[in-house]
């Protein structure tokens, strides 16, 4: 098993007890597939990245139930050197916008009733042994969270939108979520596919969008 692997799971677990306790509930096979918790509130999936992997799953799972997507989001790491001691905050940062990203992977389903999502806030403390460009991720281990972030309707989904005009460009967009261009674009697309925004012409050669 990878290490990176190793890092993952230590925060998918953490979630996983978060959610649910009781672990009789966790790892239940619905259908052809296994569901990470499943309760009264019906399924609880924990993805830390990846959601293409989601797809069929869904399909499956969205047919019978209520499913809730719960992704964190690791706003703050803090790096302990194995060898030094020495601790620093990584400049990597995630925020909520980094959620649409990976939302755009199952845009045929963000429609869906059905489908609700959780969004968590993390603080992580990450272990690294050696030095600079070399130093191997040992650990990663969740320290506390800052926040949940429900999104059960799609009126919920304007905290993507509160501060952008009405009408706006995608250039807008990218100013407004710090997002490199792609995962920009990719989150922009999410949005159109919750029904969030509508593509409503062109200026020029701009094309134009509106918050529904």
């Amino acid at each position: 098993m990878s290490i990176g692997t190793l890092n993952e799971k230590s925060v998918h677990a953490y979630l996983k007890k978060r959610f649910e306790e009781h672990t009789d509930s966790h790892e239940i096979k619905v259908g052809r597939y296994v569901a990470d918790i499943v309760g009264e509130h019906g399924i609880i999936e924990i993805q830390t990245g990846a959601f293409e992997k989601l797809n069929k799953k869904l399909e499956a799972f969205l047919a019978a139930t209520e499913v809730t997507v719960v992704y964190p989001v690791i706003v703050k790491t803090t790096i302990i050197n194995a060898e030094t001691g020495r601790r620093y905050s990584s400049p990597k940062k995630q925020n909520i916008y980094s959620f649409l990203n990976e939302a755009y992977k199952i845009r045929e389903h963000l429609q869906n009733v059905n489908l609700k999502f959780i969004l968590v806030l993390l603080t992580v403390t990450e272990i690294r042994s050696g030095k600079g460009r070399t130093a191997v991720k040992i650990s990663k281990t969740p320290e506390g969270i800052l926040e949940e972030i429900r999104l059960n309707e799609l009126s919920d989904w304007h905290i993507f939108t509160d501060s952008l005009p009405e009408t706006f460009t995608q250039a807008d967009f990218f100013s407004h979520t710090k997002l490199n261009r792609r995962d920009a674009w990719c989150g922009l697309t999410a949005l159109i596919s919750a029904g969030l925004i509508n593509e409503i012409g062109k200026k020029g050669n701009t094309k134009l969008y509106r918050i529904c």
